[in-house]
């Protein structure tokens, strides 16, 4: 049994891989990620051919220009595999050699796999699964699609003599056969969630400085004067005026969060726009960037609902007091985010964020994504969403109704749209929303099928030649 990709070929172990396959199993950030200890000669390389690589659906990952086993996938049956639970249910496991990660190759194998399974072996549910830390094992499975079902605390690694945490997942027929799109809502926080900033709303009052302009005033004279970055410089001035004032701790910045004031129907916004999508087999996911304080945002009473906070942070020593910035967030380095989130790496310090991805295996293209904010300091993101074919907001203050700003950047091709600041049900930004999730349903459809013909004609070409 041999299946083809657009790269790779799948093929049965032979005993004259052993050479090949120590050479990558020898490795020791390879095996015992997987739960595996390296492989200690090709000798203990040909009895594991023989032994472990020979279930019925194990194939060897080969690159169709050398035909040399690089790494290894299989669909464990049920009976060989710990996390099937019926006999139409099956488990995925994979690994490469560490020379090819980053390539995308262990998710063209794996989606090869995934097909056979639902296709020509009728099953009705695919599990997966890996150990929590192992965030490369985590991304194939999320561009899979596979959802979370259960975490699994001590779990026995016999060959390493250990135990871990164990994260499962899977994903059924019907999910594989729709698999349903992600779009991912973006939010700047200050002005676009809450009409004013939030070190304005309690802490600088605190800090003896009623008038924020002041503050602001000082912060940039800083910056100006010692050729530092702005964020920078109001991070270092909130550390510096609250000695003696404030004890500045993580917890006094969630408590003054908590006083943050947002706009209107921001607290039941990310669950409407969700359950609306749900209905549409649409996935939301909501996610902030900005450069304000993340410990402030996590005090506020809609901090339950990104899927990841990006934002300047504060290093706290042993005793829990602040001493140096963790993570500064400006407005020209705040794109980073947004390729994190398409690629599925959202870790802020994962480098995998640089690795291949084809279009089709972006876990949220840009096309579904959405950047809302509302000022010049948003325009970087807002630029690079609309280039990529997504969709970019502007707010503006449904109070005093200033509209300068925002139609000063959709005349600049900013922006693509602007409302008020208004999240209401009902309201002109909920309803430009919902277009945006009817859009990206009905554009998704001919995406999958636009793709579905692309590797159709990819494997007939391949069987003419």
């Amino acid at each position: 049994m041999t299946i083809e990709t657009e790269r790779l070929i799948l093929r049965r172990w032979e005993e004259s891989d052993a050479e090949s396959l120590y050479e990558y199993a020898k490795d020791p950030d390879v095996g015992p990620r997987a739960g595996w200890a390296p492989h200690k000669s090709v000798e203990e390389s040909r009895v594991i051919i023989k032994s472990v690589l020979s279930g019925e659906e194990a194939y060897a990952i080969c690159l169709k220009e050398d035909g040399r086993a690089i790494g290894a996938v299989e669909l464990m049956l049920y009976g060989h595999s710990r996390l099937a639970e019926k006999e139409d249910e099956c488990e995925l496991g994979y690994w490469i050699g560490k020379p090819f990660w980053g390539r995308g190759l262990v998710t063209e194998a794996s989606r090869a796999l995934l097909k056979r399974a639902f296709g020509e072996l009728g099953m009705s549910k695919v599990w997966a699964g890996y150990y929590e830390g192992n965030t490369r094992s985590q991304r194939v499975q999320e561009k899979l699609g596979l959802r979370f079902q259960r975490k699994s605390e001590r779990v026995e690694v016999s060959q390493l003599n250990e135990t871990r945490t164990g994260i499962e997942n899977a994903i059924t027929r019907e999910q594989w056969m729709r698999r349903r799109p992600i779009l991912a809502i973006c939010y700047d926080f200050d002005k676009t969630l809450s009409p004013d900033n939030m070190q304005a709303q309690g802490y600088l009052q605190s800090i003896n400085y009623e008038d924020q302009d002041e503050f602001w005033a000082e912060s940039n004279r800083l910056a100006a004067e010692n050729d530092m970055d702005a964020t920078l410089a109001w991070m270092y001035l909130m550390l510096r005026k609250s000695r003696g004032k404030e004890i500045f701790r993580k917890e006094m910045l969630r408590a003054f969060g908590a006083k943050v004031r947002l706009y209107p129907g921001v607290q039941e916004w990310f669950s409407r726009i969700r359950k609306y999508a749900d209905a549409r087999d649409v996935e939301v996911e909501h996610y902030i960037i900005s450069s304000g304080i993340k410990e402030m945002i996590e005090g506020t009473a809609v901090a339950g609902e990104f899927r990841k906070i990006y934002a300047g942070s504060f290093y706290y020593d042993e005793d829990g007091i602040a001493v140096w910035p963790a993570q500064v967030i400006n407005f020209t380095n705040k794109t980073q985010f947004l390729f994190r989130i398409s690629k599925g790496t959202l870790d802020i310090n994962d480098d995998a964020v640089n690795d291949y991805f084809r279009p089709d295996e972006m876990r949220v293209p840009f096309r579904n994504m959405v950047y809302i904010g509302d000022s010049e300091t948003d325009i970087p993101c807002m630029k690079l969403v609309n280039s990529y074919g997504g969709h970019s907001i502007g707010v503006y203050d449904p109070v005093s109704g200033d509209k300068s700003r925002v139609q000063k950047m959709i005349k600049e091709n900013r922006i693509k749209y602007y409302a008020p600041a208004d999240y209401t049900e009902g309201s002109e930004l909920d309803g430009l929303l919902k277009s945006i999730v009817d859009r990206t349903a009905a554009a998704e459809k001919l995406e999958r099928v636009y793709y579905e013909k692309l590797a159709e004609s990819a494997e007939h070409a391949e069987r003419e030649l």
